[in-house]
């Protein structure tokens, strides 16, 4: 499903989960979840895109933001600007309890206090 803001279309294509890497893995008990997002720009304007943009809310109402991690080095969301047309489709890694009820909050810019989009995983 597809949630647009602003003529700005955010997919999300995929979610994985994962113990990590050798030199990189989650905590006990928990997991990383990656979560896969396509942004597509349908407005006239140039618009940014940043991985900050998202956070992950678990069934505990913690919302955390993206987790630093090398397993999707080759492929995260990163940041950007698209300009009118444009697409961007990139990982999200977030470190959670394992087997958790997740929610991908999405926020307009890094200074807003409420969430734009919401869609549970």
């Amino acid at each position: 499903e597809t949630a647009v803001y602003e003529d700005v279309e955010y997919t999300v294509t995929k979610v994985e989960k994962s113990q990590g890497k050798k030199y990189n893995k989650p905590a006990e008990g928990k997991e990383f979840v990656i979560v896969t997002v396509k942004i597509e720009n349908k407005s006239d304007e140039k618009v940014d895109y940043n991985s900050l943009y998202f956070k992950v809310v678990n069934s505990e109402g913690q919302e955390d933001s993206v987790s630093f991690s090398t397993i999707d080095s080759d492929t995260s969301l990163g940041s950007g600007d698209l300009v009118a047309g444009g697409s961007k489709e990139g990982t999200l890694v977030f470190e959670q309890k394992k087997d958790d009820k997740l929610k991908l909050n999405i926020y307009a810019n890094i200074i807003s206090s409420e969430p734009t989009i919401t869609v549970i995983l």
